[in-house]
């Protein structure tokens, strides 16, 4: 009973192996003879019919037990026999033989009926072989006779005799074959498309032939879409969970082949959202699970939530409700203090369908703020497991009764180097709130790479300072701690930054219009090339130079190597095929038979870039350049461009540009004429040329832009060409009017200001009004009555020459009168004309417009009428003679000068003398001092003029008046 176990587990070993796993090790021998193999058809990929022929050493025949084989077996690099199908078998008086195992290598055939003995040559033939797909020669054939000749005994092992035959030679094929099979594929639908194969014709191959690909077939795209780009690239794109089988085709010459595969893809919720009910630490509450499934969703699904041990405790969770479709649901085994599972028990949801989960009893976690994020994962355990549908979701942000929390993440910054600092949250109490109310402090965690940005919080604004390509995370922490409070917490976000190129350059050998060029790329990394990466050069708008026909002539930096990628009109795309190259290499490439524009001047800019195809994809740095000023031969051209230019008012016309000959040149050398084309603000700014001289005249504040034309068509020239620059004016305010209400020297006094502005004045604007040392003090002086359209106005800042008064709303024009006073003013020590005062509006740290305004002439009143006043006296008399214009102080003695013999001099018996003389008029200095000397030469006649200024008996000179 044993030994017919034996011999039927024999016969099933040898159904299955072409050699079989005998009981005992067979016994090997050469021995066939006159061994061959033909074959139909030597084309590689073709199928064809083999046939196999030889002379055996013993006889082979059928057995009560087990009948003896022939068998044909090669390896990889030979024909695939896996569909191969036995048409015949002849040799002595073999008349009936069956196919057994089949496979890639081999096929095995068993003797039925008949027998063949070494004086016979045997011969099978094989058809549906599939030859190699490359051509040359194949792998090697074994051709076997197995002999089982007293099996099981007297000996237990059968003979195997072996024949070796050299392999075929294949001719290259005339139709498309496959040479590299596309393997089944497992995609996420969170990666999104996918470039499965580069280049098709690394899959398929033809002889004499270009091939064409299609996509001819697709099971389901639902779970997935394909499609094939110029470049023959094959793009799988994930729509949702499943497996979908895809066709792809290639044909040539009227002959196709076809190649399938498998994808299978696993989905990616959408919508997803956890939502507790209850956000306090360690409260018990109920989440709201929703999301929408990838596609259909339906009974036999597991899913698992799963948030750490950080997260919710799900221990005693129970299963309230489900919704979406008619899916029911259970919980699955016993929920941990980490995750949940369900089983979906019934019912089916599609794509379209939301599928709302509440579970009930959860225990929030004890700490406070940001959780950890929740995994969702959908399992289908049957034909076998597979994962259908993931999801990750961010975490909840908790909140502990007065300790800080988290009140909304900050978002990933995609920052540019070249852009330099940027404000990422201008008020970081909108990001962290505190549950008692206590002030909170921010600071910048460390840990973040320096080297791609930094981070700086000044006062509650968090500012981030791109400094190279990268991506790094940034972290940020709110505390009450400092105030007395519970605690802090963070949060992080990361930054990806494009760097900058340094020192780069895109540099013709010539400028000349169409010409046929040489240009080079030149610039300093500021992070590592590699391999895959991709140099992009392109013209920011049409006009610029022809790449169509580039070539690139070399590159050098590192150790890298490239080629051209692609290129057209106006862009060309080396990539990089191998090497490195980093922070501090020069990298160089240039390239030739580059055209220049058919039309000179200034070309457009220049984008160039440093671009990443594999994830993340995007540039790594970049930068713009200035496009390059072409040269039109025979055409004129702009050789040094005007500068912007800015002007006072007040200075009136100037000359920008002696002679235009200098900012133009034509191509041939023929005479140009300048004009001044239309189209500035003549209210800020007018141009006139005059012997090939530009001059221009100011005539208000504001910019404007004028362009200047140089055209040799007068001469039988071929074209013009145009310049342009900017003017800012500075204005000149008008009737500026600084008047003090005492010119007395040291007096306490008020300053009365006025002028009619040169253009408008608005909020975030300031008047400042200024003078040197030997002037007025403004220090103590406070702002009153100000004026004019509907500003209104709060002082600023000020020193003791300087006082600046800001615009805190509204606005006023040209049309209006500004007016306002400062009191108090503290006039100078010294008698005299003080200096100039200078009145300026400035916008954003830029003066817009200005006027000066003569000094004050500043009286030493001691000097008239020194300390000997009768405040009961004349001042009315005064006034009166005055008025009249005649000399008059009455009749009393007492109201006239009188001499004092103690101090030996004349004494005024009046008070305090003001310019307005009581009648309303204001009288200039000058009139003043002559009234008061008329009035004095008047009332003493026998006095007479004398230096030292004042009035005694022997001298009678009016003092105190020059």
């Amino acid at each position: 009973m044993k030994n017919i176990l034996r011999i039927q587990a024999m016969v099933i070993a040898l159904s299955v192996l072409v050699w079989p796993a005998f009981a005992q090790q067979p016994v090997l021998r050469g021995g066939l003879s006159n061994c061959s193999v033909s074959v139909a058809d030597l084309q590689a990929g073709a199928t064809t019919t083999y046939t196999v022929s030889f002379t055996p050493d013993e006889t082979l025949d059928p057995s009560a037990l087990v009948s003896d084989q022939m068998a044909i077996a090669t390896t990889a690099g030979g024909p695939d026999f896996s569909g191969a199908v036995v048409d015949s078998v002849t040799g002595g008086t073999i008349s009936l033989a069956t196919q057994g195992t089949t496979n890639a290598t081999s096929v095995a055939i068993t003797i039925n009926t008949g027998e063949a003995t070494s004086a016979d040559t045997v011969t099978f033939v094989l058809s549906n072989v599939i030859n190699p797909g490359a051509a040359g020669a194949g792998s090697g054939y074994e051709i076997r006779g197995v002999d089982f000749e007293g099996f099981p005994n007297p000996n237990p092992a059968p003979t195997v005799s072996i024949c070796p035959v050299s392999g075929s030679i294949y001719t290259p094929s005339n139709d498309p074959v496959v040479v590299n099979p596309i393997a089944d594929q497992v995609l996420n639908q969170s990666d999104g498309a996918v470039d499965l194969v580069d280049d098709l014709d690394t899959v398929f191959a033809d002889a004499d032939g270009v091939l064409t690909f299609s996509v001819s077939g697709n099971t389901d795209a639902t779970v997935a879409t394909a499609s094939i780009d110029a470049n023959d690239t094959l793009t799988i794109t994930p729509q949702g969970s499943g497996t979908t089988t895809f066709t792809i085709e290639a044909s040539s010459g009227g002959a196709s082949i076809t190649n399938s595969f498998d994808v299978r893809v696993i989905g990616q919720l959408g919508n997803v959202t956890i939502t507790p009910q209850d956000l306090d630490t360690g409260a018990t509450t109920s989440y709201i699970i929703s999301f929408t499934p990838s596609n259909i969703f339906e009974g036999g699904y597991s899913m698992g939530i799963n948030s750490g041990v950080s997260g919710p405790d799900y221990t005693n969770a129970t299963l309230q409700s489900i919704s979406g479709g008619t899916l029911t649901a259970e919980i699955n085994g016993s929920p941990t203090n980490q995750g949940i599972g369900l089983n979906i028990t019934g019912g089916t949801a599609s794509s379209s369908d939301t599928i709302t989960i509440q579970l009930d009893n959860v225990v929030n976690p004890g700490a406070a703020g940001q959780g950890p994020d929740y995994t969702i994962t959908v399992l289908d355990f049957l034909p076998v497991l597979v994962v259908v549908d993931t999801a990750t979701v961010a975490g909840n942000v908790y909140e502990s009764v007065g300790a800080p929390t988290v009140l909304q993440q900050i978002p990933i910054q995609n920052l540019d180097e070249a852009n330099g600092p940027g404000v990422v949250v201008a008020d970081l109490n909108t990001i962290f709130t505190d549950g008692d109310g206590d002030p909170l402090t921010f600071t910048v965690e460390a840990g973040n790479d320096a080297n791609t940005a930094t981070a700086s919080i000044n006062g509650d604004e968090l500012t981030v300072t791109p400094t190279g390509p990268g991506t790094t995370t940034i972290t940020v922490k709110a505390s009450d701690l400092p105030a007395g409070g519970e605690g802090e917490v963070t949060t992080s976000f990361d930054v990806n930054v494009v760097g900058l190129m340094d020192n780069a350059s895109w540099t013709p050998i010539t400028v000349d219009t169409d010409n046929i060029t040489i240009y080079t790329f030149t610039f300093d990394p500021s992070s590592t090339l590699e391999t895959g990466q991709r140099i992009i050069i392109n013209n920011a708008a049409a006009g610029g130079p022809d790449y169509t026909n580039a070539a690139l002539n070399f590159i050098q930096g590192g150790s890298l190597t490239a080629v051209i990628d692609s290129q057209d009109v106006d862009t060309i795309v080396a990539e990089i095929t191998g090497g490195t190259a980093g922070v501090g290499d020069t990298v160089t490439l240039e390239f030739g038979n580059i055209v220049n524009p058919a039309v000179g001047g200034l070309g457009p800019d220049y984008e160039l870039r440093l671009f990443r195809l594999f994830p993340p994809s995007g540039d790594v740095e970049r930068i713009t350049l200035s496009g390059t000023v072409f040269n039109d031969v025979g055409m004129p051209t702009v050789t040094t461009p005007i500068e912007d230019q800015e002007l006072n008012e007040i200075d009136g016309a100037e000359e920008i540009i002696a002679d235009l000959n200098t900012v133009f040149t034509d191509g041939n050398g023929q005479t140009l004429v300048f004009t001044v084309e239309s189209g500035n603000d003549a209210m800020v700014a007018t141009a006139s040329i005059s012997n090939n001289a530009l001059t221009v005249t100011p005539v208000g504040s504001g910019t404007t832009t004028i362009t200047v034309q140089a055209s040799d068509l007068a001469a039988g020239g071929t074209g013009t060409v145009t310049d342009s620059f900017e003017v800012r004016v500075i204005g000149e305010l008008d009737n500026v009017n600084i008047i003090p209400a005492s010119q007395g020297i040291s007096a306490d006094t008020v300053y009365q200001l006025a002028f009619t502005p040169a253009g408008d004045i608005a909020m975030g604007d300031v008047i400042r009004v200024s003078t040197t040392a030997g002037g007025p003090d403004f220090s103590a002086a406070s702002l009153e009555n100000f004026s004019g359209g509907t500003l209104a106005a709060a002082l600023m800042a000020q020193s003791p020459t300087t006082i600046d008064i800001e615009i805190m709303s509204g606005l006023a024009t040209s049309a209006n009168t500004i007016s306002f006073e400062f009191n108090p003013v503290t006039n100078p020590t010294l008698e005299g004309i003080g200096p100039g005062y200078l009145v300026e509006i400035i916008d954003a740290a830029v003066v817009q417009d200005f006027a000066t305004a003569p000094g004050t002439d500043f009286i030493d009143t001691d000097i008239i009428f020194r300390d000997g006043f009768d405040v009961a006296a004349t001042r009315n008399q005064l006034a009166k003679a005055f008025v009249a214009d005649v000399p008059y102080f009455g009749e009393a003695a007492t109201q006239r000068p009188f001499y004092d013999n103690d101090s030996q001099h004349y004494l005024f018996a009046g008070a305090y003398l003001s310019r307005d003389l009581n009648d309303g008029e204001m009288r200039s200095q000058a009139e003043v001092r002559h009234w008061l000397r008329s009035v004095l030469v008047a009332v003493s006649p026998q006095g007479d003029w004398d230096s030292d200024g004042l009035l005694n008996a022997e001298d009678t000179r009016p003092f105190g008046l020059k």
